[in-house]
């Protein structure tokens, strides 16, 4: 029934179908060989996608890009990032990877960005002095940097749907769900399995201690309660009362209430025959040994830290949500731009490419230009990272500034050319909501049939380790990005992999940021990437040309990618910092 389902799906991909009939299809074939009910199939997954708050998110930001991207705002941005640092060697490089990435951000898509800046931006290259190849290769891969800075809708729709999936998971699917304190957030985090033996080891020796003292002290008694009744001058209750003294006896003087007054002195003495106990055995230097071999956990009382190496206590596993995801992305993001514009500083000092001269006159001129432009972004940033309001609430005061801005303030807009920009956005919108809806019952066809738990055991049978496992991954997402568009790639392939990742314990909100650096590569690289295609179309050059032209920036986004994946602080580090929900 699976094999049946993913046929369906790709033969029909593969015939034209539209990307939402296909999976849909595929979905309820998979179902009628399983004899499923299908009764209000389309319109029960309709309903749970419709019903979800964040999807309010969506059009919101879509109509903001769309807006600014038939304004004059693409000029203006341009002009200001080329006054504050077109000084630079390298500086007109580093205005287009600034303003592709920015520009994306707000489209969602990095195909609109080549389009609207690529005709401004590439004659500016070349007017500067930058080698053609160059220049179509920054602006062909520029844009796709821009889908990890909020409020980028694939960090959206990934957030959903691995909200969806680990919400869908089965409570037994390998214990971890239901008590997600079990996941270890962090890849590797070691365990105290050496303090652990040790607990044990002293637990059953005491206990063994503490049953041959019983043993003896029941002999004992018994044996006098036994004499005592033979000679007569107790009876055997009497008897059982008279041990009962002589041992408290033992232990400590009996005052007139019958209470025991040495009770404190037993209990150091029990304590000085445990340390003797522990002495003899040879626990204290083991103890030493192990403690020495794992760390002191948790440091001195006086904060230093412990002499050994600090052990991390595994962390509740993190929930993905939308605001998780933009502050997640925010340093890979900001890194993947930092090392564009240092490779573009590198090739400007080694090509002599001129330089403007700088100006105050003509960057306060320019600042003026777009001053109501510029609190576009502060509101994202400084709102959802802050704390201030969620992503819902940005996407609707920024749409709505956005529209006041554009067709109030400037006026780029007439009032005549809104219904088209609705429409063009709410087209995009709709395509989008009726794959996530054919996605859910994908989603929810290969739970039923356990394809998580299959994989997964697959998997684990061949792959022990998550630095493996993390190798593996990029290799076969860097592969769904070369066949599949991101959208595509995040509703079929996250149901599949956000399972086996926790297994892994591979924080969701990582993970994402993982898959999306792969799929933003994927953007640039044959045979499916899609801004080769509308690049080669924006600029009127053969797809081969820009397929060597992009290599380098390849280069630099792999390297990119290794060091986030690797490295998983530099996602989650504002996160944990922020405590964002």
């Amino acid at each position: 029934m699976i094999t049946l389902g993913i046929i369906a799906i790709v033969v029909l991909t593969l015939l034209g179908l539209p990307l939402f009939l296909a999976i849909g299809s595929g979905s309820i074939l998979g179902y009628l060989a399983g004899a499923q009910n299908l009764k209000l199939f389309f319109a029960s997954y309709y309903l749970s996608v419709s019903s979800t708050p964040i999807y309010i998110a969506i059009p919101l930001f879509t109509l903001a890009g769309y807006l600014m991207a038939e304004s004059g705002a693409p000029g203006r941005l341009l002009r200001f990032s080329r006054a504050a640092v077109g000084w630079l060697p390298g500086g007109m490089a580093m205005v287009a990877i600034v303003a592709c990435a920015g520009f994306t951000a707000f489209t969602g898509a990095s195909g609109v960005t080549i389009v609207a800046l690529g005709g401004l931006l590439l004659p500016a290259l070349l007017k500067d002095g930058y080698p053609d190849r160059f220049s179509l290769g920054l602006l062909t891969s520029g844009g796709s940097r821009g889908i990890l800075f909020p409020p980028s809708l694939p960090l959206i729709v990934y957030a959903m749907i691995a909200g969806l999936t680990m919400q869908s998971m089965p409570a037994d699917f390998g214990g971890s769900l239901d008590e997600p304190e079990a996941i270890v957030e962090t890849v590797g985090a070691p365990v105290d399995s050496a303090q652990a033996a040790l607990d044990d080891e002293l637990d059953r020796l005491m206990a063994e201690d503490d049953d041959l003292d019983d043993e003896a002290g029941v002999a004992a008694d018994e044996e006098g309660v036994e004499v005592a009744a033979e000679d007569g001058t107790v009876t055997p209750e009497e008897g059982v009362e008279v041990a009962a003294d002589s041992a408290a006896a033992e232990d400590g003087e009996i005052d007139g209430s019958g209470e025991p007054e040495g009770a404190a002195v037993a209990a150091e003495e029990d304590i000085d025959e445990d340390d003797e106990l522990l002495a003899e055995l040879g626990i204290d230097d083991v103890e030493a040994a192990a403690m020495a071999s794992v760390g002191d956990v948790g440091g001195d009382d006086d904060g230093d830290g412990g002499s050994g190496v600090a052990v991390a206590a595994p962390e509740p596993v993190m929930q993905v949500s939308v605001d998780r995801l933009f502050v997640a992305g925010a340093i890979p993001g900001i890194v993947s731009v930092l090392l564009v514009a240092l490779y573009s500083l590198y090739f400007g000092i080694r090509h002599k490419v001129p330089r403007f001269k700088f100006s105050w006159k003509e960057l306060g001129l320019a600042t003026k230009d777009m001053i109501w432009e510029i609190p576009i972004p502060l509101i994202v940033i400084i709102g959802i990272y802050g704390g201030f309001f969620t992503a819902i609430d940005g996407a609707a005061i920024v749409a709505a500034y956005t529209l006041i801005v554009e067709v109030f303030i400037y006026k780029d807009i007439k009032f005549s050319r809104l219904p088209r920009i609705f429409r063009d956005a709410m087209v995009l919108v709709g395509g989008i909501l009726l794959i996530l809806m054919s996605a859910t019952a994908l989603t929810n066809f290969f739970i039923d049939r356990e394809v998580p738990q299959k994989l997964f055991e697959l998997v684990r049978s061949n792959i022990s380790s998550p630095l493996t496992f993390l190798i593996v991954l990029n290799i076969f997402l860097l592969a769904v990005g070369m066949l599949m568009d991101i959208y595509s790639a995040i509703m079929v392939v996250v149901p599949i992999i956000i399972p086996v990742a926790l297994h892994y314990g591979i924080n969701p909100v990582h993970l994402g940021i993982v898959f999306l650096m792969n799929l933003e590569i994927g953007f640039n690289t044959p045979p499916v990437g899609v801004n080769l295609f509308v690049g080669s179309l924006a600029f009127k050059r053969p797809i081969l040309e820009l397929i060597v032209a992009v290599i380098p920036f390849l280069l630099i986004s792999l390297a990119t990618l290794l060091l986030v994946t690797y490295w998983s602080p530099l996602s989650l580090f504002l996160v944990n910092l922020l405590g964002t929900q």
